[in-house]
């Protein structure tokens, strides 16, 4: 504990072990009274015997004892401050100061997650538009990856747009990232414990590769683009849309309870599994909201509504995760975060670098 907190502990002690005296203080100055007033009598000589000049003596005698038992009491009680008072205090300030520990570890952990968010973010949506625009490309159709998509030519051959095309471009993207995710998880469930911030980078990537796949077709089927155009090509029809969409929301219900253990093993030293739930707020969910705001901003003016819709899929996903413990076939509550990496501070380079990369993916493209 720092001098600075000693000296307010001892300062607090002492205060209130005088107001806890006063009685005795006042007991005090009562009995120097009584002494006062018995040397005022033998000093003027208003007693008339020996005996009671003896008496007198005595009682004189009696008091200054009591008066000495209880200053001598009291300054007892004054040092003993430092030796019984404080270590109480000092117990209660240092679970008081673990807790502000934590609290910045948790904060730490918010910053360092929404920097590992924003990159992970970059790498799942050039991987998707990546593959894309190369399925595109092998049936002779050319574009451009731009910040906010692909941009296809506007003027085109119609033949190029039969169902079998359309199916390959729109789908391809989509299942690449989905198999991307499914490495991912299984890597992630072989390899636990090395570097927490790989870990979390390959957790982010892999949760954003499975919402570019099913909350992708969620957002299509809501704005009529992007993978609407597989189940247009396919001839699905409104119902089905409707049908698949409510699967796909349970499956990314029942996906984000079981990915939520690679999120928890990328703690950097938690070891508490009771404080799940208040970990996730500062691991997933606090960055990622604060994560797409800057997306969606940086993106600006040209956020299309697809994309927007699919960014707000990606919580079907992250809402079980505080509920992943109470599930049968989940058993995240029994969960030991590893202390291999106690975070002390966040990194000030990752988060410059994040916003750089950001910045220049709207620059550039």
């Amino acid at each position: 504990m720092k001098d600075e907190d000693v000296k307010k502990v001892q300062e607090l002690a002492l205060k209130k072990l005088l107001e806890t005296n006063v009685a005795q203080e006042n007991q005090i100055a009562a009995l120097q009274h009584e002494v006062d007033s018995l040397k005022m009598r033998l000093g003027t000589g208003s007693v008339h015997s020996e005996i009671d000049v003896l008496q007198l003596l005595e009682q004189n005698k009696i008091l200054m004892q009591k008066v000495a038992l209880l200053e001598l009491d009291i300054q007892r009680m004054k040092q003993d401050v430092d030796i019984s008072v404080v270590p109480v205090d000092e117990k209660q300030i240092s679970e008081k100061a673990e807790r502000i520990d934590i609290r910045k570890r948790l904060v730490y952990t918010a910053v360092d997650s929404f920097s590992i968010y924003i990159f992970a973010y970059i790498f799942s949506f050039l991987l998707y538009n990546f593959v894309t625009l190369y399925a595109g490309q092998q049936f002779g159709l050319h574009g451009n990856i731009r910040y906010w998509g692909i941009e296809w030519p506007r003027t085109f051959d119609a033949a190029f747009w039969d169902s079998e095309n359309i199916v390959k471009i729109f789908f391809a993207g989509s299942l690449v990232c989905l198999i991307v995710a499914s490495f991912l998880y299984v890597l992630l469930k072989l390899f636990k414990k090395f570097y927490y911030k790989y870990q979390l980078f390959f957790a982010w990537v892999m949760l954003l590769c499975l919402n570019q796949f099913f909350g992708n077709y969620i957002s299509g089927v809501i704005t009529g683009k992007g993978f609407a155009y597989v189940t247009m090509a396919l001839g699905l029809g409104f119902g089905n849309d409707i049908f698949i969409v409510l699967f796909m929301i349970l499956v990314m219900y029942i996906l984000g309870a079981v990915i939520t253990k690679p999120f928890l093993y990328a703690s950097s030293g938690f070891s508490l599994a009771e404080k799940q739930k208040r970990f996730l707020l500062y691991q997933v969910l606090y960055p990622s909201l604060a994560g797409n705001v800057l997306i969606l901003f940086v993106k600006m003016p040209e956020v299309t509504a697809y994309e927007f819709f699919s960014l707000i899929m990606m919580y079907i996903m992250i809402v079980p995760m505080f509920y992943s413990s109470s599930l049968i076939f989940v058993r995240n509550s029994v969960i030991s975060f590893h202390k291999n990496y106690r975070l002390n501070s966040y990194s000030k380079e990752l988060i410059i670098a994040s916003i750089v990369f950001l910045f220049a993916l709207r620059i550039l493209m």
